[in-house]
């Protein structure tokens, strides 16, 4: 009601102008500035997130603290290993508000935890009460923070291509630099050992350059060695006379540094995927190898060469690693793994112990207070957002495939699930959700929309494929496709038509009926690529990627007009509109939000910097949902339509 009592103001005010004047004055259009001007969306909640970093503080025998990062906050658990003998027992402790970005690494030092943040540089936490830990300050260190090492007064931080620096610590509010080092490479973590005849030196994964080893002295760092290695080095660890590093694509590398001013390789093994952490304990050394989970090497009996004596296939994307006495503590990326490594040979997960992230998300669907979150190293995740501020995971069901989207009508989810297909899943049971049925799309499957009984999936080189779907025990079938000339990356549909995000081939229009002889209709190619596509009345909005938001004129399907478009500081990779406004998931520029009440002039009305990478959004009339990938789950307040107005501008001749 008020703002129409402003409008009306505004409008008498404007007749005011234009009678009071009688000197042959000169109209003019002019828009407010301060209309104009975005907001921002009103952040009800963040949760979730990605999970890189793990730790574990051991007080006294089989008792700890484990301290995971999850996203932009850290959690504490308290640890028994006694109470049930070869069973980690997790208690919950607190955990801190977000931090101000995606925690990569963490250390405890005493009562404080020292956390990198990537490109946010590092922050310390006090964790004397672990029921509440506090956020105490951070350093924006000038490249991507990510491994630390700590003394009493000192972060030593690899900085990606800022490489090494040395932060003063004594007093967590003032953090100073102390020196710097500008490796070759791209630092990724860092480790000091003991060397008796040279002192503390410092190890570091410098990324495309291998391993680089530094001396501290009164003026700085100096290198006194390095080993250029095949892969790309990850992390270092430390053991005696050997470093175990992590060497990416090239796998595990055994390096002796009896002489750290030339390294030398002992010993290797190719893993079979990225290889991102590495640890050494009891005779195996442990490997996180990413999509192939961990990797155990062990010595041939006979030879003495390295080889791989078993692995643990986790469900996300082993990142990194902790240890507590016998048991890999695993960063996933989609939560903490815990697995028994009491006998090397034969690895065991603890589902127990293991924590999972409430959610990792690339696309998202909302119906009702459940929000439906899919991603490729989590799967499915039910999420309840009855209370928005505080969020609860559900469900979840961890697909054979990149679950790259998802569809739900009634009690069935439908997961676009790529390679495996469209996979049909019972969610009447939120808690427990299954999977029952497995249709192979030619193409696999990238997005999937629901209408009556049919499902259309985007099946990339394939175009499009309509599935239809019965009461059990009927399997759903394949009973239609359309061949576009492009690379079908999502579908909507509306009256006869099915509008195809068609990648670099833009929109494509088809008649969906007959399901089974679906006909091209019409199609328009603009700049950009065509990623996510959405249809109000007579209008497309296309997600296309670096070119923003284009918004076509589909009043006649045979021939789509462009009208308008919005240029977006990131990559659009999403787009929802209701009434005048498109929500879009505007990548590493989080929630953008554009008035396109007029095609031909959108403009920004409010904008989120989120800090993951958006790449889904969901909206209802209670609030905004933004799929904000490592950065969690981003609940919002609804984001009122704003209007600017054009005012006659009086000149006097």
């Amino acid at each position: 009601m008020k703002k129409f009592h402003i409008l009306n103001a505004f409008a008498a005010m404007a007749l005011l102008l234009s009678s009071s004047w009688n000197a042959g004055p000169t109209l003019a259009s002019a828009k407010s500035p301060a209309i104009a001007d975005a907001e921002t969306p009103d952040l009800i909640s963040e949760t979730g997130g990605a999970v890189f970093a793990v730790s574990f503080e051991s007080y006294a025998e089989g008792l700890g603290y484990l301290y995971l990062g999850v996203g932009r906050r850290l959690f504490i658990y308290h640890v028994n290993l006694l109470l049930m003998p070869g069973t980690p027992t997790l208690t919950p402790h607190g955990f801190t508000e977000p931090l101000p970005g995606v925690i990569q690494d963490v250390s405890i030092v005493g009562n404080r935890a020292f956390v990198t943040m990537g490109e946010s540089g590092l922050a310390v936490v006090d964790i004397a009460n672990k029921d509440a830990p506090l956020y105490l300050n951070h350093y924006d260190t000038p490249g991507f923070a990510k491994g630390v090492f700590m003394t009493a007064t000192t972060a030593y931080v690899a900085d990606g291509f800022s490489g090494l620096l040395a932060l003063e610590i004594s007093d967590p509010l003032n953090i100073g630099l102390l020196a710097s080092y500008n490796t070759e490479g791209d630092a990724r973590d860092v480790i000091m050992a003991n060397d008796l005849t040279l002192g503390d030196l410092f190890y570091v994964a410098d990324g495309q350059r291998g391993l680089v080893v530094l001396d501290e002295t009164a003026s700085g760092f100096v290198q006194i060695g390095s080993l250029d290695t095949s892969g790309y080095a990850e992390s270092v660890y430390v053991k005696e006379k050997y470093i175990h590093l992590a060497d990416g694509w090239a796998g595990w590398k055994k390096i002796k540094i009896a002489n750290p001013a030339s390294p030398l390789l002992e010993d290797y093994l190719d893993t079979p995927d990225w290889a991102s952490d590495a640890l050494f304990f009891g005779g195996e050394v442990y490997v996180a190898d990413q999509t192939s989970g961990l990797r155990i090497i062990g010595s041939d009996a006979v030879t003495g060469d390295a080889v791989e004596i078993a692995s643990f296939d986790t469900p996300g994307l082993a990142v990194g690693m902790g240890w507590a006495e016998g048991f890999v503590l695993m960063a996933d990326y989609s939560g903490l793994t815990v697995i028994d490594v009491n006998n090397p040979g034969a690895p065991t997960a603890e589902p127990d112990a293991s924590i999972p992230s409430l959610a990792v998300p690339g696309k998202l669907t909302v119906v009702g207070d459940r929000v439906y979150t899919t991603g490729a190293e989590q799967g499915l995740h039910i999420v309840d957002a009855g209370n928005p501020v505080a969020p609860a995971l559900i469900g979840m069901l961890d697909t054979p495939g990149a679950a790259n989207g998802v569809a739900v009508a009634g009690d069935k989810a439908f997961i676009a699930d790529g390679a495996e297909g469209l996979l049909q899943i019972d969610v009447s049971v939120p808690a427990a959700p299954t999977a029952t049925y497995t249709t192979s799309i030619t193409g696999g499957a990238f997005a999937v929309v629901v209408e009556g009984d049919t499902a259309y999936v985007a099946a990339g080189a394939n175009g499009l494929a309509a599935v239809q779907f019965y009461n059990d025990p009927n399997p759903p079938q394949v009973i239609g496709s359309f061949d576009t000339a492009g690379y079908a990356l999502d579908v909507a549909v509306a009256g006869e038509y099915a509008y195809i995000a068609d990648g670099d081939n833009g929109l494509v229009i088809a008649d969906r009926f007959p399901l089974d002889a679906a006909s091209l209709v019409g199609s328009l190619d603009f700049p950009g690529t065509a990623l996510a596509v959405a249809v109000q009345d007579n209008t497309c909005f296309i997600a296309a990627g670096s070119s923003g938001l284009r918004i076509i004129d589909i009043s006649n399907p045979a021939a789509p007009i462009e009208t308008g478009y919005y240029d977006t500081p990131g990559s659009v990779a999403d787009v929802v509109v209701v009434g005048n406004l498109a929500y879009l998931a505007d990548d590493v520029h989080g929630l953008q939000v554009i008035n396109v009440a007029n095609p031909a002039s959108p403009f920004l009305t409010a904008s989120y910097d989120s800090i993951g990478f958006a790449t889904g959004v969901a909206v209802t009339s209670s609030n905004v949902y933004l799929a904000d990938g490592p950065g969690g789950l981003l609940i919002f307040n609804p984001v009122p339509e704003r209007y600017y107005i054009s005012l006659p501008l009086l000149l006097r001749n």
